[in-house]
């Protein structure tokens, strides 16, 4: 077999798998949302405890901006240097991986802020769905960083390969949709 066949494989196997995952992330999503939107919809009260002065805008504006760092990166991968070549400058290595991690303690700081006044998974139905969302999120965010901090260290100096990039798209693309139902679904119904 020749290599530009080889590799032509490997990157159909690639992203063979990356759609697979993808789907199944969504259908688990999917079961998620469609869970809590039918709680929801059937019960006669719904506290929203999350709607609080601290918690309102926190974690949709962190989300945000590891969405919108992580779109930054992909774009300089994608676009600035398409072929791989010329210097790329560090901080969009970075910037989604430390988005990533600033998202992550904003969840976890909301989390316990929600927890410590009393509204923990176990005290309600909503309480309990505001934590298994969000927190389904937050971890998608910080797999998409390590994601991103991997490749950036792995293509120091560099773009990873048009596949890889597209790849890593893919998976914030499923991931802002996720995030984009839990602003609608939670914080703005």
């Amino acid at each position: 077999m020749t290599a530009p066949l080889r590799d032509l494989r490997a990157e159909r196997a690639a992203d063979a798998g990356m759609w697979l995952f993808l789907a199944s992330l969504v259908m688990l999503y999917a079961g998620l949302f469609s869970g809590y939107v039918l709680l929801r919809a059937g019960s006669d009260t719904w506290t929203t405890p999350w709607r609080e002065a601290s918690l309102w805008w926190s974690m949709p504006l962190s989300h945000l901006a590891w969405l919108a760092a992580s779109a930054a990166a992909a774009w300089r991968w994608r676009v600035g240097h398409p072929s791989g070549s010329g210097q790329q400058h560090p901080i969009f290595w970075w910037l989604p991986l430390v988005a990533a991690f600033v998202a992550s303690l904003n969840w976890l700081r909301a989390a316990s802020a929600l927890a410590g006044a009393g509204h923990a998974p176990a005290t309600s139905v909503a309480a309990a769905s505001w934590f298994v969302l969000t927190g389904f999120v937050a971890t998608g965010i910080v797999g998409g960083g390590v994601a991103v901090g991997w490749l950036a260290w792995r293509h120091r100096g560099g773009a990873p390969p048009a596949h890889v990039a597209r790849q890593v798209q893919r998976y914030w693309t499923v991931l802002a949709a996720c995030w984009l139902s839990i602003v609608v679904g939670m914080y703005l119904w």
